[in-house]
This record gives C-alpha cells, sequence and structure tokens, in this order.
C-alpha cells in the first residue's frame, strides 16, 4: 500500500482537510460580563498609567480598545488590577 501526495489543484481547494471550510461562523459570541462589572473595571483603566487614549499599552501587539474589553468576560487585566468575570463568581 502506497501514500499518494494529493495534487496541488486538490490541496488549494482545500480537498481533505479536517476543518470545516466555514467554521468561524458558527463559532459562539463572546461571554460578556455584567454591566455593572464593566463599568468598574473602567473606572480603574481611567486612572491607569498603561491608558493611552483609550487604548491599554500592556495589550501587545493589538493594543486592545478599553471600552470593548471590559466588557468581555473572559478578558483580565494584564497589569492585575482586575480579573476574569465568570458566571460562578457572582
Amino acid at each position: 500500500m502506497s501514500y499518494q501526495i494529493p495534487s496541488l489543484r486538490a490541496r488549494r481547494s482545500g480537498a481533505g482537510t479536517a476543518r470545516p471550510r466555514f467554521a468561524t461562523l458558527n463559532a459562539p459570541a463572546p461571554l460578556a460580563a455584567p454591566e455593572i462589572v464593566a463599568a468598574l473595571r473602567e473606572a480603574v483603566c481611567e486612572v491607569c498609567p498603561n491608558n493611552s487614549h483609550g487604548r491599554c499599552r500592556l495589550f501587545a501587539c493589538c493594543q486592545k480598545d478599553i471600552a470593548t474589553t471590559v466588557k468581555m468576560a473572559t478578558q483580565q487585566c494584564p497589569a492585575g488590577h482586575w480579573k476574569r468575570w465568570l458566571p460562578s463568581d457572582k
């Protein structure tokens, strides 16, 4: 029994790949933190020295927008000012 390498055309078309073609369309929405948690996080970020015009300097490559980041439950402050919020943390 011999193994045959797929042709270039088959590889470009994605034939035989394990990943579904439109996997991102069915991705679940990110879990949102409660409004009070987001407001408290944003208040901490406003006075933080790492805040640069509404963006955090510590969020590595993309310098995430603070207003969006504080609303996501799974995010946490890279400086340790606030933690992730999970539904069990009520």
